[in-house]
């Protein structure tokens, strides 16, 4: 998996703090006193955050199965570009679960019915049979990627549901670097998150 932050809003933090001074009718403070971390926390404990909405963030999401895809995608309110099996072959390539990699015996044996599929998707290939109807027999597991762009209040939302311990393995790895490269951009808007997902990890 392989997780790249392809673009934000620059200086998010203050364009955020801009926008929820503007609702109360005032401008940024030019006193050295005012803490835009902790007005930016006050909005979020005080569940303003619709504020948050000024923020956004765009990722690149490489090597990761059909199955995360499935999940990431009921986010409807975050868009999505997705390489798509109509016009691309996909590589013979599969994400297997830890659980399934412990097990040698069961390693191996998921790994040659995948290489089956993808046998059998290539002879329908070069018989003729479109792509959109081969990929059929392709697994979930197939290796995919995607862009994912989203505004922090989104963000925030997708990684409360994602870091949870009830969350699948894969996304719940994909949010973790996701929730620490947010971090990076706007920490005053992420701390809480970071924390969850560091408590996540393992």
């Amino acid at each position: 998996m392989k997780v790249t932050l392809i673009a934000h809003t620059p200086f998010s933090e203050y364009v955020i703090v801009k926008a929820g001074l503007i609702t109360r009718g005032r401008r940024y403070p030019s006193t050295p006193l005012f803490s835009k971390e902790k007005f930016i926390k006050n909005l979020i404990e005080r569940g303003h955050h619709s504020i948050l909405e000024f923020g956004h963030a765009t990722f690149l999401v490489e090597g990761v199965s059909r199955s995360l895809l499935a999940q990431i995608t009921r986010h409807r309110l975050a868009s999505f570009a997705v390489e798509s099996q109509r016009h691309i072959k996909p590589k013979p390539d599969v994400v297997i679960p830890p659980t399934i990699a412990e097990d040698a015996e069961l390693k191996q044996e998921y790994k040659e019915v995948a290489q089956k599929c993808f046998a059998l998707y290539g002879k329908m290939i070069e018989r003729g049979i479109p792509k959109e109807d081969a990929r059929f027999i392709l697994p979930n597991a197939t290796k995919t990627s995607f862009i994912i762009s989203a505004n922090f209040r989104e963000w925030r939302h997708i990684l409360q549901l994602r870091l949870s311990p009830d969350a699948q393995w894969e996304i719940r790895e994909l949010c973790r670097e996701i929730a620490r490269q947010l971090y990076l951009i706007a920490p005053s808007v992420f701390e809480d998150l970071i924390s969850l997902a560091k408590t996540m990890e393992g």
